[in-house]
């Protein structure tokens, strides 16, 4: 009979989904991925004739421990044997979790030359005695890693022991531990032998390594990249986010073992080769128009923003094949007329409401009468129905048309579903019709209930008739101190209309266009669903 996996058993890290015993098959019970850097054997379903057998087998050991020893070659092993290998002293006991031609690859992979350096050798295949013994040593791990814990903290040392492991045959046990500064650790080593009359290695280890023995979920929603495939650790720095345009937040750039993410390196060198491309940071675009600053870019879209001396608002958004044309002209003492006429058109969607009238029937699912007076009757309330409908909608257009006479803007304009990126300007064009008369201005803003502020803060920018622009900042609450959302609206989407000007007179009429950007320091501001300007022309 299977036995179901238990998470909880002392032998889960050593690659056992239920605890080993004397008398079963203990091969049955080793399972691939239960433990930490598991290796996969992609050669096995290969007859073995046609590959080059070698005398090279992988042995895994506690958690994130594992090495190649020698085989004898009259001693035949499988994947799941639990073997006695050569130690020093005495002698431990793993588990086989490589066989075969692929286990060479491995070496290869790990840097492993047995001709430079002998591996050891696996001495034969567990014993009774032996699995007794390991078995015993491995209860034991635990009880004292909490004793030395103890003894550790009462002597005062600056360490944190992470994990013990004790050898197979129970003569010896290593204790894997952090610290930030040297250790003084041989008063410990003292006490530690007298209390469990075994011998004691310390191993340090760093702040990755221990993440790697501990495992975890990274950002990714997947396995720790350290738990389960990383072995060799390169040094990461903050160099390598700015090249690939990651805001420097540490929340976000730091892993589970507060050390900058290893995945940081990973794409490092495409991008330091695509920007070899590009042009350096401090690039300036001479128009006639102005002076054009890079603002941001785009390594793989090769799209970069720029925007004018003195206006950071306006960024144009142009491709790198046109960047380097601009750069040559300048070169060459040309100046094109303005960025704008390399800009790459943004087209917005627009998303309207088709009618959807006389497609289908409303009734098509209903059973069809038999009765032909029946169906007469149905037909009779039906159109009753329908002059109800007809009349109740005619009423409803009349009284939108009386309340919204007066408006002359009435705009909505919906956000990336990724979040309001902290560059992308939001505008409104409003045609101000008469310079006499006043008008009443509102800002409403459409949100759902998972965003995580009390209050919206803009950069505003209104640009006049004639060219002229002011800029201001404006605040809008959305929350009350005591959490209750201040907007209208059922469900999970709420409606905030906030009034910013009222009774207000334009000194010129024509196109004005108003401008918004989020400023609440955050590179991708979630929740945000849609922007909206009313304007609405006061009753003289």
């Amino acid at each position: 009979m299977k036995k179901e996996t238990n998470i909880y058993n002392e032998f889960f890290t050593r690659g056992f989904h239920v605890k080993p015993n004397l008398i079963s098959n203990n091969e049955s019970f080793f399972k691939s991925g239960c433990c930490k850097l598991d290796s996969v054997n992609w050669l096995k379903d290969i007859p073995k004739k046609s590959l080059q057998q070698n005398e090279f087998v992988e042995v895994r050991f506690k958690s994130d421990r594992k090495d190649f020893f020698k085989k004898p070659k009259e001693l035949q092993v499988h994947e799941g044997d639990i073997v006695a290998v050569e130690s020093s002293p005495g002698h431990d006991v793993g588990v086989v979790s490589l066989t075969g031609r692929v286990v060479l690859y491995q070496m290869q992979k790990k840097g492993v030359n047995p001709k430079q350096h002998p591996l050891k050798s696996i001495y034969r295949k567990a014993k009774i005695n032996d699995i007794e013994k390991w078995i015993l040593s491995v209860n034991q791990e635990e009880n004292a890693k909490v004793i030395s814990r103890r003894i550790a903290h009462e002597l005062g040392l600056e360490m944190k022991i992470n994990d013990v492991e004790y050898q197979g045959d129970n003569t010896k046990a290593i204790f894997y531990y952090t610290a930030e500064e040297r250790v003084d650790f041989r008063e410990l080593i003292k006490l530690l032998a007298d209390r469990f009359k075994i011998r004691i290695e310390m191993k340090q280890i760093g702040a990755r390594q221990e993440a790697g023995k501990v495992g975890g979920i990274g950002s990714c929603g997947r396995e720790m990249c350290c738990s389960t495939w990383l072995t060799s650790f390169q040094s990461v720095s903050t160099s390598s986010a700015r090249t690939q345009q990651i805001s420097l937040n540490p929340q976000k750039l730091a892993g589970q073992c507060g050390k900058l993410k290893c995945c940081l390196n990973y794409e490092q060198k495409l991008y330091e080769e695509a920007l070899k491309e590009f042009p350096p940071n401090n690039a300036r675009l001479i128009t006639k128009k102005g002076i054009g600053i890079l603002q941001k870019l785009d390594v793989y879209k090769q799209i970069l923003w720029f925007s004018y001396e003195g206006d950071k608002f306006g960024m144009v958004p142009i491709a790198l094949s046109n960047v380097n044309k601009i750069i040559k002209l300048n070169q060459a003492n040309k100046e094109p007329e303005s960025l704008e006429e390399f800009a790459i058109e943004n087209k917005e969607k627009e998303i309207g409401f088709n009618s959807v009238v006389g497609q289908d029937d409303l009734n098509r699912f209903d059973k069809k009468s038999k009765n032909n007076r029946s169906n007469r009757n149905n037909r009779n309330k039906k159109r009753r129905r329908n002059k109800k409908t007809l009349s109740i909608l005619l009423l409803f257009a009349a009284l939108l048309s009386g309340c919204s006479s007066n408006y002359i803007a009435n705009e909505y304009k919906s956000i990336d579903n990724k979040g309001w990126d902290m560059n992308d300007t939001i505008s409104f064009d409003v045609n101000i019709p008469d310079a006499a008369s006043t008008y009443t201005f509102d800002l409403n803003i459409r949100h759902d209930v998972n965003y995580q502020y009390q209050n919206l803060y803009f950069f505003t920018l209104t640009q006049f008739p004639d060219g002229n622009r002011v800029k201001d900042t404006i605040e809008v609450f959305l929350a009350k101190k005591n959490g209750e959302w201040m907007g209208k609206g059922y469900g999970a989407v709420k409606t905030v209309e906030n009034r910013i000007i009222e009774k207000a007179r334009f000194k010129q009429k024509g196109m004005y266009t108003f401008s918004f950007i989020q400023a609440m320091r955050k590179n991708k501001l979630e929740h945000i669903k849609e922007i909206g300007i009313t304007v609405s022309q006061d009753k003289s």
